[in-house]
């Protein structure tokens, strides 16, 4: 039977920033960079992702001032196909102009070098296919995740990179990626997660009457605002929260986890109950990347069409900032976790049952 607690429920929210992004081989020169370590302070969770390879085509590589062009070579079902792309340099990269002669690629087409007055600067294909403009397909920009894990030292500071460094998982999936699979590429996204809030709202069932009295309600609502999680709770419960919602093939613990089932046995998820909160939500994505997520278990959210047509119609177009701002709502996905059962305490993540209906709608 479902209980209905309070009127006002309240569940942890934690969202990130957009990712970084590296292959694994930078990983070694970026853990010796002082610079690049700075950049990536704060970047605990981290997700091991792959996608069919793009490269670039070496012929085809042109420099005119700042602006970088060439063609993307892509596997489609009828063969390799050529994409042309642009690419604009940032103004103050090595401090100087680029050389218009000063311009070279990889042989296997996995990264650009160009020369500038005082030095070089090497730009990998996935930058190129995340930050330039080409008519790519949405589905070869689109990232499977592989692992989803963490980063964090126990006695002081340790970001994501350092726990990879000497990961034996990812070494396993290079070598699995190397032998079956190696027209595609894997790539390192690092998160921080540096944002989390309380959401209230209205619980489950509102069929039912809250069993809590008026002072029981103020209470409640007093001590979930004053509550706080540390960092290092935050991320555990993000990378539970992932790995449960993914399911990536790599990972092995929390796949299969029932939350409110395990509220009692897994110390940070109790930490949470004890601080009144009923529900976990999180948010991840890759829309800085121009990307979506993926796994086997969880499909990447389709685009419709018809709907970005009449956005387009009613706001006379969607461009700079707005167009932003959509790409993303539409990347990225949403993570809602029940902490309790609803005969325990149900909750709007359960679903909402409006008065006088017999039918649960879901929350999202």
């Amino acid at each position: 039977m479902t209980k209905r607690r309070f009127n006002l429920e309240a569940s942890l929210h934690l969202y990130s920033s957009g990712p970084a992004v590296m292959t694994p081989a930078d990983l070694y020169d970026a853990a010796r960079d002082a610079n690049l370590r700075d950049a990536f302070v704060g970047t605990n969770i981290y997700l091991i992702v792959s996608r069919p390879r793009i490269v670039v085509d070496a012929r085809s590589i042109q420099l005119q001032g700042r602006l970088l062009t060439g063609h993307f070579h892509v596997m489609r079902e009828e063969g390799w196909a050529s994409v042309p792309f642009q690419y604009v340099l940032e103004p103050d990269v090595c401090r100087g102009e680029p050389l218009s002669d000063g311009i070279a690629v990889a042989p296997n087409g996995t990264r650009v070098c160009i020369q500038y007055e005082r030095g070089h600067l090497f730009i990998a294909a996935h930058v190129l296919v995340s930050q330039g403009q080409a008519e790519l397909l949405q589905t070869e920009r689109d990232l499977q995740v592989l692992y989803v894990g963490q980063g964090v030292g126990r006695h002081h500071e340790r970001l994501a990179m350092d726990r990879l460094l000497k990961h034996s998982t990812l070494q396993r999936i290079l070598a699995d990626f190397h032998t079956w699979h190696p027209e595609w590429e894997v790539l390192l996204l690092f998160y921080r997660f540096e944002h989390a809030r309380m959401m209230f709202n209205t619980g489950g069932d509102l069929n039912l009457p809250p069993t809590a009295s008026a002072e029981e309600e103020r209470t409640h609502v007093a001590r979930v605002r004053q509550a706080t999680i540390g960092r290092r709770e935050r991320i555990s419960l993000a990378e539970a929260a992932l790995i449960h919602y993914f399911q990536p093939e790599y990972n092995t613990v929390f796949r299969r986890t029932h939350f409110a089932d395990a509220a009692k046995k897994r110390k940070f998820l109790a930490s949470v109950m004890r601080k009144d909160l009923v529900g976990l939500i999180v948010e991840l994505g890759a829309w800085n990347l121009g990307a979506r997520l993926y796994s086997p278990e969880r499909k990447a959210h389709a685009f419709d069409e018809a709907v970005l047509a009449q956005i387009a119609a009613m706001t006379d177009g969607i461009a700079g900032s707005d167009r932003r701002d959509l790409d993303q709502l539409l990347m990225t996905h949403v993570i809602g976790i029940p902490l309790t059962h609803p005969h325990e305490r149900d909750s709007f993540l359960h679903g909402m049952r409006w008065k006088d209906a017999d039918v649960t709608v879901p929350w999202l």
